[in-house]
């Protein structure tokens, strides 16, 4: 999901037809026109579609390795925590229990 916001939408059928040659699902936020409110490269968690993007993933087929991307510049350990403080509050919704407070960030203010 690395530069492609703007295909969340039908994420679920492409996701279907690329199965047999996925090798990685790559992380990253997911903000609709995020290229243009300057909303493209966040932690995961702070973006609007980040939640979408995990269901659909999770009601696929695709039981592959997940990667999570750092390309900001930021610091590389502080942001990867921060990804997986991220996931890890999305997934409290995913498994039906509700979304406590939303993660605080090492590397991003959250807006």
């Amino acid at each position: 999901m690395h530069h492609d916001n703007a295909h969340i939408a039908p994420l679920v059928g492409v996701l279907a037809r690329n199965l047999p040659h996925l090798l990685c699902f790559n992380l990253n936020t997911a903000d609709i026109r995020g290229e243009g409110t300057g909303r493209q490269i966040l932690p995961l968690g702070a973006g609007t579609k980040d939640l979408r993007v995990l269901y659909v993933l999770c009601e696929s087929a695709y039981r592959g390795p997940i990667g999570i991307l750092n390309n900001n510049g930021e610091d590389t350990e502080a942001r990867l925590l921060d990804n997986l403080d991220g996931v890890h509050w999305l997934v409290q919704k995913i498994d039906g229990k509700p979304l406590g407070p939303m993660p605080q960030y090492r590397t991003h203010l959250v807006q």
